[in-house]
């Protein structure tokens, strides 16, 4: 946390453009926003943090499994072509 300066100004006014930078999901960066808000009244509590911006195990559970369904099928698609430049090359 800077300590004074432009980005201490920046954190007091709610800008937080570094955050836009970041690859994090829209999710989590608006969970942040709500977090740093500079007014302690429009801070979420602990109770609807949990609530409203965590996912469930399920969810979570169903994006591991939708990435390693990706994850197997370019495996699939890199070993077809290994496979037909090999009948190619065999004829």
């Amino acid at each position: 946390m800077p300590r004074n300066g432009k980005e201490w100004t920046n954190l007091r006014e709610g800008y937080l453009y570094k955050l836009d930078q970041l690859n994090y999901s829209n999710s989590l960066k608006s969970m942040l926003r709500s977090m740093m808000s500079n007014n302690p009244d429009h801070r979420p509590s602990a109770n609807e943090l949990l609530t409203n911006f965590l996912q469930s195990e399920i969810e979570l559970e169903l994006k591991w499994e939708k990435k390693q369904n990706k994850i197997l099928k370019e495996k699939v698609k890199e070993l077809e072509g290994k496979l037909k430049s090999k009948r190619k090359n065999s004829m």
